[in-house]
């Protein structure tokens, strides 16, 4: 009987440890892809605090299970979990994904702690682990959504604060224009950094504290009211001791310091709503939670599922392999990555473009006659294009003005601009081709803001003139493209060029546009679109894009 206990022992350690090597093969094929998302995040402002978030969530998880028991028996659906962690992993590298691989990490946090703590160990962890969320990339541009109605809003509540303080100003979208100077709310002063790193604080300590969910709700939606007011405040402040005093407080030092306090003003105001809270609910609220409690009715309920451990050596090899081989591609590809993105800031930085006078475009086109020409150079922080080529013609009665405009690193898409300047817009995208020349080629915005109407037409090309694709057009052959390039630059190939992909030697991007704001410009639209054409082919037929 001992002999066979001992024999037991010696096979659950064997099994035991083959999956521990299993598991370290999952971390590390995570590494190459996390190493690129941990740039990707401190290049993002609003999500430079996930180096502290980590560490949290670490010490949070650690402190959560250090108290339970380890299971004794490996349950029978931890080898279907890893296999779906690794289908995941293998997705969020084949679409270079950061959504994805996000996904996947979560996902391979949950197993290790299900393996070793079983689902009471996940349970009582899932809170701590769920605060990754907050480093979570929001998908499909939906960022820039948040960060564009932030701007907004932040802008408005900043003019009722200066209305209040009888400083006479003008609100222009998310532009506020004083007697001397004009302010540009930009991304910064969105209050989306406020947004994530004040809500995640709150959420950590609500984790720490135990809150039960209903607080932690409470607690997020409270948050977002602070920090909508105190970067109200903020903006309003500038503006104000700009335009009053010094320019000082508008950048610098100054600037980023005025930031911190807003942020530690944000937190101690809903710190402080949270514990007015606690006064009031103190006696249904539930304190530090026992890790020695007994067994949960969900840990009884899935006991079946715990069985002694099985050993499949096929199984354990083929995932060992996997694993490698995603290491060595991902590792690859993220090579390739940096490379690629290397090569594009140097031939962005290399930008030096011909410029353009008024007779780029002709006199009359179409029956359209040109009637001004002018040339702007904007600072790093404004709203529109660093500089503009503007062509303005007149057809009966119709104003309608040509730009273009850049640089830009890729496709811009100008709902954002124009949102910011407080048109609604509706935009679509119609491209069926190579061609510049057909007619469908374009994107086009319907602008509409009080009683003003507006239509404006824009194409983005590279430096040689060729054609550049909406980086949100989604289709199946773009996806499946991309599969197909991330493979190529893995294994050293080179990448096609073709309509829908830049090379670094067509930076920087230029954008072309048309600008007609009437009330008639529904009825006049096929006029537009010719104008557009016409004026769209000159140019690119123009020296600046002759190289």
């Amino acid at each position: 009987m001992p002999a066979t206990k001992s024999l037991k022992m010696d096979t659950e350690s064997k099994i035991k440890f083959r999956f521990d090597w299993l598991l370290t093969g999952a971390v590390i094929a995570h590494l190459p892809m996390g190493i690129e998302y941990c740039f990707r995040m401190w290049r993002t402002g609003h999500y430079k605090f996930f180096p502290f978030l980590l560490l949290i969530v670490g010490w949070l998880i650690y402190e959560r299970v250090a108290q339970l028991p380890a299971i004794g028996k490996r349950s029978r659906t931890t080898y279907p979990l890893l296999f779906v962690n690794a289908a995941l992993l293998i997705s969020s590298i084949l679409f270079y994904s950061s959504t994805i691989w996000m996904l996947s990490f979560l996902f391979l946090v949950a197993v290790v702690i299900y393996d070793r703590f079983g689902l009471k160990g996940c349970m009582t962890s899932f809170p701590a682990w769920a605060l990754l969320l907050f480093i979570f990339p929001l998908p499909g541009g939906t960022d820039l959504l948040l960060i564009n109605k932030l701007q907004f809003l932040a802008s408005q509540m900043a003019s009722w604060v200066l209305d209040s303080v009888r400083l006479i100003h003008f609100r222009e979208g998310v532009v506020l224009i004083t007697e001397k100077k004009q302010f540009f709310a930009e991304e910064a002063c969105s209050g989306v950094r406020s947004l994530f790193s004040s809500t995640a604080a709150i959420s950590v300590l609500g984790v720490y504290l135990s809150y039960p969910w209903w607080r932690l709700i409470f607690n997020l939606i409270q948050t977002t009211i602070w920090v909508l007011v105190g970067n109200a405040l903020r903006i309003a402040t500038v503006v104000y001791v700009a335009d009053s005093w010094t320019d000082s407080i508008a950048s610098g030092p100054a600037h980023e310091l005025l930031g911190l306090g807003v942020f530690l003003f944000i937190f101690v105001l809903a710190l402080s709503t949270d514990r007015t809270l606690g006064l009031f609910f103190e006696s249904s609220l539930k304190g530090r939670s026992n890790a020695n409690a007994e067994d949960s009715v969900q840990e009884k309920l899935f006991a079946k599922w715990f069985s002694s451990p099985t050993s499949n050596r096929k199984f354990n090899l083929a995932m060992s392999i996997m694993f490698i081989a995603v290491t060595l591609f991902s590792s690859r590809l993220t090579y390739a990555k940096f490379s690629n993105e290397h090569l594009r800031q140097g031939a962005f930085a290399n930008r030096n473009m011909s410029p353009l006078t008024i007779d780029a475009l002709p006199v009359d086109i179409n029956g359209w006659q040109r009637i001004s020409f002018e040339q702007k150079v904007r600072n790093e922080h404004s709203l529109l294009a660093p500089e503009s080529f503007l062509w303005t013609y007149e057809n009966a009665g119709l104003t309608a003005v040509i730009s273009l405009d850049g640089p830009y690193q890729e496709f811009h898409n100008l709902s954002r601009c124009y949102d910011g300047l407080g048109w609604t817009t509706s935009c679509t995208h119609s491209y069926q081709g190579s061609s510049l020349a057909s007619l469908g080629n374009r994107s086009k915005l319907i602008m509409q803001k009080k009683d003003q109407r507006g239509i404006v037409l824009f194409t983005a090309i590279d430096r040689n003139g060729n054609l550049v694709l909406p980086n949100e057009s989604f289709y199946v052959g773009s996806r499946l493209g991309a599969v197909a390039q991330n493979i190529a630059l893995a294994f050293g190939m080179t990448v096609p060029a073709d309509a829908s992909s830049v090379l670094n030697s067509g930076l920087p991007i230029s954008q072309i546009q048309l600008l007609a704001q009437s009330a008639e410009v529904a009825n006049n639209s096929d006029q537009l679109e010719e104008l557009f054409v016409a004026a769209r082919e000159i140019l690119r037929q123009s020296p600046r894009f002759s190289n």
